[in-house]
């Protein structure tokens, strides 16, 4: 938590005192104008925190989803070699040091599913209606539910494979206009502007889309592009 209030300090700080100094020296500190900055530096920051949070939460997902994933495929191979289910789940989660996993798993010993009982496993885990958006999970334990699920598992990881690939060139190419091209364009014509007009240009418009406008398009399209490679 103190970490997260740390967080939201620095992009606060990052967003709100770059622009405060930028109007200091325009000769612009009236209230009303702080204020308005302050008001978008908080929202900015809130907007940050949550596309780090929901990134973090995918990554996470994302890990022990082919955990699981993983452990039904070993569970299997116990099945081939003719060992007993329960002590296949339990050799299972006994090996594992993912606390997450195991609460996954545990639900998965009870007698019910042992018996081949077809009680949807995502019933035990909100984690796993996640994971696999409430759809998609073996019914049972019984080798041939199984089988159906890590073939369906692989085919969907091969098919994201070969679009990741397209999808990340238009993504990242999106990014770097965002980043690079954009700026040099706003920067230009904000130059230009005051050198041509004869008023001076806004320059709290300038600040408010150089420091808050363009670093938040670009962090949408960044979390996007994450979300796609960990969704």
């Amino acid at each position: 938590m103190n970490d997260r209030r740390t967080d939201l300090i620095l992009f606060f700080s990052f967003a709100f005192l770059p622009s405060l100094i930028i109007l200091h020296f325009y000769g612009n500190t009236k209230i009303f104008t702080v204020a308005f900055l302050a008001s978008i530096s908080i929202f900015s920051s809130l907007l940050f925190y949550a596309i780090i949070k929901s990134s973090d939460e995918k990554i996470s997902l994302s890990a022990l989803r082919k955990k699981f994933v993983a452990a039904m495929h070993v569970l299997l191979e116990y099945h081939s070699c003719n060992m007993p289910l329960y002590s296949s789940l339990l050799k299972i989660i006994n090996s594992s040091d993912d606390r997450e996993l195991k609460e996954i798993l545990l639900p998965l010993s009870k007698k019910e599913y042992l018996e081949g009982s077809e009680k949807p496993f995502n019933e035990n885990s909100s984690k796993l209606s996640k994971m696999f958006d409430g759809s998609g999970l073996p019914l049972s334990l019984k080798p041939s539910a199984l089988q159906v699920f890590t073939e369906k598992i692989n085919s969907e990881e091969e098919e994201k494979v070969s679009s990741i690939e397209q999808y990340s060139q238009r993504y990242a190419t999106i990014n770097m206009f965002l980043s690079s091209v954009l700026p040099s364009f706003i920067i230009f014509g904000f130059v230009g502007s005051s050198i041509i007009s004869q008023s001076n240009p806004s320059l709290l418009i300038f600040s408010v889309i150089m420091l808050f406008a363009l670093p938040a398009l670009y962090a949408i399209g960044n979390s996007r592009l994450n979300g796609r490679l960990n969704g």
